[in-house]
């Protein structure tokens, strides 16, 4: 590799470590690190012969997958009426285009295991300082105060939402897990670290509470379990951490009753068969909010709405039905599925879809596991909230799915690192 190529090689490789670091923290700076990451991109001497390699491979077909959901949005444009909400929405959605192109035809394919593991460890390490931060700065609330609500859901969540820090916890969580069950280190210190933070992440999740995050952390904990008892062997370390689990689910019950409290809310939720359509809770709105958009799909089955109107679609829904609360609110449709299939019709919802399905295949087949459990967590999340209409959710999924496809070969390679 010449000297130019080496020193750019390096600045892509140190602005996606500081990325993967920001990512749980400062999301203003994601827009300036990913356009300085397009622009080393773009300055590689090899940047155009990739392009010609890469229209001759079988990535093209990935490649295209990955940014065919933008392409629908844009086609959107054709049939929809709100040009200001569509190109808000196009700006948001932006990187389902640019992330895939620029990465597919990057030097990513060209680093090695330890590189790619260590970006992958200063996403965890983003994580964990996130987590830090959020704790204390509950603390503090709760010295002034007294009250131990500041340590549950919104309150103990200081940088974003609690279902969009609870997924990326989670995925930091398979992160550790895939580098302990490889063995990746072979010093115990580092061990026992990311055990001590696979221990503290589980901990942090409980207190989030966010309904989807403790199916995808029970999910992963069963997983874990299965592949240490049946692959390894290893009886009573799976022992060990079935207890662990299950002591900081009862500790978090007593010592926190609002866990329960959301729990049983939502149970009632889903039983009662007379709902208040504009009662303040989350599950009320969700199912509420979930039949006005099945009422939309078959109103607009086949291409939707358009790219721009799904938002006055919704409003008008909720404003004939009586639904004050989430007209007021604003409220999208709480699940990416839905507010595709609203917007795009079927053929937007089956592309969605396919962005897992084919994916999920691939990474399966190729052992790609920390892809797979990715690909999992994200499908689940997007179940429940319309993560594609926040960049929060959009970039984090665009960057971490073609950076996970792209470098799979390494990540399946057994070679143990230093």
């Amino acid at each position: 590799m010449l000297l130019k190529e080496r020193t750019q090689h390096y600045i892509f490789y140190y602005l996606l470590i500081i990325q993967a670091f920001v990512f749980p923290l400062w999301r203003s700076l994601t827009p300036l690190i990913i356009i300085l990451t397009f622009i080393t991109i773009l300055l590689d001497t090899n940047f155009l012969l990739r392009i010609k390699l890469l229209l001759k491979g079988k990535k093209l077909i990935f490649l295209s997958l990955f940014i065919s959901f933008y392409l629908l949005y844009l086609i959107g444009l054709f049939y929809t009426s709100n040009f200001i909400y569509a190109r808000f929405d196009l700006e948001v959605k932006l990187t389902f285009l640019l992330i895939p192109l620029f990465f597919f035809s990057s030097s990513l394919v060209q680093f090695s295991k330890q590189q790619i593991v260590n970006i992958l460890i200063s996403f965890v390490s983003g994580c964990f300082v996130s987590s830090i931060i959020s704790i204390v700065n509950s603390f503090l609330l709760y010295k002034a105060s007294g009250n131990t609500f500041w340590f549950f859901y919104t309150y103990v969540s200081y940088f974003y939402h609690p279902s969009y820090i609870t997924m990326y916890i989670l995925f930091a969580m398979v992160i550790i897990a895939f580098i302990l069950l490889n063995a990746l280190f072979k010093s115990t210190k580092i061990r026992l670290l990311f055990i001590f933070l696979l221990i503290w992440f589980t901990f942090y999740v409980i207190i989030l509470s966010s309904k989807a995050g403790i199916v995808c952390l029970l999910i992963i904990a069963f997983f874990l379990l299965l592949n240490l008892i049946i692959k390894r062997k290893l009886y009573i370390l799976s022992l060990i951490i079935f207890f662990v689990l299950i002591s900081f689910v009862i500790v978090g019950i007593k010592k926190f009753p609002m866990l329960t409290d959301r729990v049983n809310t939502t149970i009632q939720a889903i039983n009662s068969s007379e709902k208040d359509i504009n009662k303040e809770d989350g599950t009320v709105q969700r199912i509420e909010i979930w039949k006005t958009s099945i009422t939309l799909i078959k109103e607009n089955f086949l291409i939707g709405v358009g790219t721009g109107d799904v938002k006055d679609a919704l409003l008008k829904s909720y404003d004939e039905k009586g639904m004050t609360f989430a007209k007021n609110k604003n409220l999208n449709a709480h699940s990416q599925y839905f507010q595709t299939f609203i917007t795009l019709g079927i053929i937007g919802f089956l592309i969605l879809l396919s962005l897992f399905i084919f994916p999920l295949i691939h990474a399966f087949k190729n052992r790609n596991f920390i892809y797979l459990f990715f690909l999992l967590i994200v499908a689940i999340n997007i179940a429940v909230e319309s993560m594609f209409e926040n960049q929060a959710g959009v970039v984090f999924y665009t960057f971490f799915n073609s950076f996970l496809f792209l470098t799979g070969r390494q990540l399946a390679d057994k070679n143990k690192l230093n």
